[in-house]
């Protein structure tokens, strides 16, 4: 194939205020390039006040972000800590994440370029993000998991075999207080 076009830098109130939705990863130790399944499932909102919130499959994470330029790096914040199952990436796309050095655009996607030159994650514009987000586990796969929420507010619904956690006010995620809740399933 031919090599990727350049990258090309952008402000970073470009790239803010958007769903950006992971769809691929090249990686040059080993030379690989993967294509990611549901991008859906990995999404990166970055917010003008240098937070950015994350979906990672089953989990969701926030944090603190700094640009200089074109560089970026991104402080890890709270972090679900749900297994999303043995076909999940979410470890691989938070662990990239916290390994990006720069960003960039090729056309209109998202490039974000790991430290070291290790490689680039790519990520398609979704839109404008949803100001409520819905996120459900199907308790068959887990025993036991740990929820880490930072919310304005959480309202847990079991539902047969589901967990169903909604939070209102996404976009403000990262402004609320701490709240950990344990949940032990027994069968």
């Amino acid at each position: 194939p031919p090599p990727p076009a350049d990258i090309s830098p952008v402000p970073i109130a470009d790239i803010q205020n958007i769903e950006w939705q992971w769809v691929s990863l090249v990686e040059t130790e080993p030379a690989s390039q993967s294509v990611v399944p549901h991008p859906e499932n990995y999404t990166l909102i970055l917010r003008p006040d240098g937070t950015y919130h994350a979906k990672a499959d089953c989990n969701l994470a926030s944090g603190s972000y700094t640009t200089d330029g074109s560089q970026i790096t991104f402080g890890m914040g709270p972090v679900t800590l749900a297994e999303c199952g043995p076909n999940s990436l979410y470890n691989q796309f938070l662990t990239h994440l916290s390994n990006v050095a720069s960003f960039g655009l090729r056309g209109e996607n998202l490039i974000l370029e790991l430290a070291d030159g290790a490689g680039e994650m790519e990520f398609i514009n979704a839109g404008n993000p949803r100001q409520g987000f819905y996120h459900s586990l199907k308790l068959a796969e887990l025993r036991t998991f740990q929820f880490i929420f930072i919310s304005k507010e959480i309202l847990p619904v079991f539902h047969r075999d589901q967990f169903h956690s909604h939070r209102c006010y996404f976009g403000y995620f990262s402004r609320y207080i701490l709240v950990i809740h344990k949940f032990k399933i027994f069968t």
